[in-house]
């Protein structure tokens, strides 16, 4: 497991093969107080047991190891990542390693995975009563149209629509 700690604050933040991006954002997965990084500053991630880093086109530029980066590059253990003032240090955590995250509010077992779905609706009974339709063009022997009982429809497909050939 690959981690990146802050060296002036010491928390350690786990970077998974999803990514962890990084940035002045809400939206970013580490977000930085640090008027001189960017609003989505870098991403790093785990491809193959390997740590990597892109800039994001940020103004002052993602720095490893006093580098500027100008592509993708594979990081080291011990590797610094400057992102305006901030650094991170990149380390190697065991497996199975707990990260302290202060500040982060984990949902409980219940919200993750809630009681079983309820069951599917069951499936109407077929009526056992007839249906009445009124069909105009079958007369009765008054001469007016006749309501027609059907115990069961079928629908089937006709040759109409068809290309015949």
């Amino acid at each position: 497991m690959w981690m990146l700690r802050n060296t002036q604050t010491g928390q350690a933040h786990p970077v998974s093969e999803g990514g962890l991006r990084i940035g002045r954002a809400a939206g970013n997965d580490l977000v930085l107080a640090d008027e001189e990084a960017s609003r989505y500053h870098a991403t790093v991630w785990v491809y193959g047991g390997q740590a990597y880093i892109r800039d994001e086109n940020s103004t002052n530029g993602t720095w490893v190891n006093e580098r500027r980066l100008t592509a993708p590059t594979s990081l080291r253990p011990g590797g610094r990542i400057r992102l305006g003032k901030t650094v991170l240090e990149l380390m190697r955590g065991e497996a199975g390693a707990t990260v302290a995250m202060p500040g982060v509010a984990y949902p409980s077992p219940a919200a993750l995975y809630p009681a079983a779905p309820p069951a599917a609706p069951s499936l109407p009974q077929r009526s056992r009563l007839p249906l009445i339709m009124g069909l105009g063009g079958i007369k009765n022997t008054n001469g007016k149209d006749a309501p027609v009982a059907l115990t069961r429809a079928v629908i089937a497909p006709g040759p109409w629509g068809r290309n015949a050939g």
